[in-house]
């Protein structure tokens, strides 16, 4: 799943893969070695604020959320719901 676009339509709530990414569970799911949870944008904080990890070796961490497809690479000093405007 990683570095895949993920883009939710009406059509696309009829793929059972795409439904389960709007479980909050399943897009934690994804944050696989996630390097920053002692930081405010933990993988729970990301995926309750609609991200999954979307991080590949050519594109480095990051995570996009699955309905705006803001794709953000994270610092030390970013919060979830100010970046995830």
């Amino acid at each position: 799943m990683s570095g895949e676009k993920i883009t939710i339509t009406l059509d696309s709530l009829r793929d059972p893969n795409t439904l389960d990414l709007l479980k909050t569970r399943k897009r934690l799911s994804s944050f696989r070695h996630w390097p920053y949870d002692g930081e405010s944008y933990t993988s729970l904080t990301l995926a309750l604020n609609g991200f999954m990890m979307a991080s590949n070796e050519s594109c480095g961490l990051s995570a996009i959320c699955i309905c705006c497809q803001k794709d953000l690479q994270w610092d030390s000093t970013d919060d979830v719901p100010s970046e995830h405007r």
